[in-house]
């Protein structure tokens, strides 16, 4: 059965940086090279906005010509202009009619406008689909790739259905629903340790209850308001304690490590405790995942740590930023977890992920000892682009993980 790429509004809003990336479902898979992008290749928004064409064949991707200019040809590079001349912005895919695998992604492309793609192909049948959630999908016609091609062809992903989601999805909410009381209670003891005054106990506490919400880091997105209530990030360019935008954890922090008196930080873990209290409650009823938001996490967790904490951004005063990098990698684990009988049959680099979370958790724990954190400004230069080169190479692999399990939908007539 024949498939295709199809996602609401606010799968497109989720998918953020990847959904704007250009990915070639890359060489096969010994040929894949070091770099993630080359496992899936989607055309970039802005190279080509026009009706200015060059010499590849302009290929139609509106609902009523779906296909029409696209003839086939020898196996080997493939470049095509991919033009929707419809009303509705279009998505187009290359599907292979005999496995029903995804070559080509090219997503968003608006009315009048005009993208370029290159896609590498084997000899086989396939054909253009053109999808949007106004017209629904169209099906172009079946071509022939002949012949043989010597170098590396373009690795198709074999799709994922919603439906393949729900269990996956199901799974992770009720871990990290059962993380949230655990949170909560270890919330409660920080607060205790501030009223009681002992400002020792309160920063062990605060490490301990931070590095718990860490590991919940594919969930953010369905934490909505609460997440800038627990986890709120300092703002750049203002001294952490007097940053009247701060909440959560990192207030407490900037408060807690500054040496502000600790009934001066009382009400702020108090209403950390609301937040997460509150958070508990609605978790899993009116905040819920979507099942495109599990794969995509699985990425962003440690690629939110790249952006943040490996450059001190994160940081208001505790200079703990491994330690929530450490939190990332166990947050990484736990959604990665129940997407593994996906992954095994269509991921080609899932084994080198999982060494590579290890190396890079390996590296994270070489700089923790004796219940104390190393602080990434005080790493060596050695140390830290061993730190870099880890945590961006776990990132890498992790972006097929988002591409490999963003959900397609079965079209009748097509591939079984």
């Amino acid at each position: 059965m024949g498939s295709w790429w199809t996602r609401t509004t606010r799968h497109v809003a989720l998918l953020g940086c990847v959904a704007l990336a250009l990915v070639a479902l890359g060489p096969a898979v010994h040929g894949i090279g070091p770099r993630a992008h080359r496992i899936l290749h989607r055309p970039t928004r802005g190279l080509r906005e026009t009706a200015d064409l060059g010499d590849d064949p302009v290929v139609e991707l509106d609902a009523s010509g779906c296909g029409s200019g696209w003839t086939g040809g020898a196996a080997g590079p493939v470049s095509l202009d991919l033009h929707n001349g419809g009303p509705a912005t279009m998505d187009g895919y290359v599907e292979d009619l005999d496995d029903g695998r995804i070559y080509l992604d090219a997503e968003a492309v608006g009315p009048g406008a005009s993208r370029p793609a290159r896609v590498v192909l084997g000899a086989g049948r396939y054909r253009i689909v053109c999808a949007s959630t106004e017209t629904g999908s169209v099906a172009g016609p079946t071509v022939e790739v002949t012949g043989d091609y010597a170098g590396d062809t373009t690795v198709g992903v074999r799709p994922v259905t919603n439906a393949d989601l729900v269990r996956p999805v199901i799974r992770y909410q009720h871990w990290v629903h059962g993380q949230l009381p655990r949170l909560q209670r270890r919330v409660r003891r920080l607060t205790q340790d501030l009223v009681h005054g002992d400002s020792r106990a309160a920063r062990r506490d605060w490490l301990s209850a931070h590095w718990t919400y860490g590991t919940l880091g594919a969930a953010y997105d369905a934490f909505g308001r609460f997440d800038a209530a627990i986890d709120g990030q300092p703002t750049s360019g203002i001294p952490p304690p007097t940053d009247p935008d701060l909440h959560g954890f990192h207030q407490i922090e900037a408060l807690l490590w500054s040496g502000r008196p600790t009934a001066r930080i009382v009400p702020p873990a108090r209403r950390l405790g609301r937040a997460v209290r509150d958070l508990r409650r609605h978790f899993g009823t009116d905040l819920v995942m979507a099942p495109i938001d599990i794969g995509l996490r699985a990425h962003e967790i440690l690629e939110g740590a790249l952006q943040r904490e490996a450059n001190g951004v994160a940081d208001a005063g505790s200079h703990t930023e491994l330690a929530t990098v450490d939190a990332n990698i166990a947050g990484t684990r736990q959604a990665l977890r129940p997407l593994l009988p996906l992954l095994r049959s269509r991921d080609p680099r899932l084994a080198d992920l999982q060494r590579s979370l290890d190396r890079l958790e390996a590296t994270v724990r070489s700089h923790h000892a004796h219940g104390r954190w190393t602080p990434m400004s005080a790493l060596g230069r050695t140390a830290r682009e061993r730190l870099d080169a880890d945590l961006s190479r776990a990132v890498e692999l992790l972006s097929d993980v988002a591409v490999i399990t963003d959900p397609v939908m079965p079209m009748p007539g097509g591939a079984s």
